[in-house]
């Protein structure tokens, strides 16, 4: 995976709950250590150059080497258009530090 320092790898799940008005995005960060996470969101947008930070993140209290998450985009005031390819990616505050996933994308049906 190549990252340097705390993070070691993002494993960025397949799409779920996949429809014309929503969709679950999921994955999992690795650690190098032991770590103390305080918060996980995402970025979203139909633009990868223009993705705005979620206004709802999860507050987390978790210490360990991973961390998985998962959005279901509805849930989390998404409103989705059919036919639409939409933008993301995860962050996570471990150890006072931000880290960021890789930008991924899906289309709706």
């Amino acid at each position: 995976c190549g990252y340097a320092d705390t993070v070691k790898c993002w494993d960025i799940k397949s799409i779920e709950k996949l429809s014309q008005t929503d969709a679950q995005i999921k994955a999992r960060v690795n650690f190098n250590k032991s770590v103390k996470c305080t918060q996980a969101g995402f970025y979203f947008g139909i633009s990868k150059d223009n993705l705005k930070k979620n206004a709802k993140f999860d507050s987390i209290d978790y210490k360990g080497s991973y961390l998985d998450m998962w959005f279901l985009m509805s849930k989390y005031g998404q409103k989705l258009k059919s036919n639409t390819t939409y933008y993301y990616k995860f962050y996570v505050v471990a150890d006072g530090q931000t880290y960021y996933s890789s930008v991924q994308s899906f289309k709706t049906k």
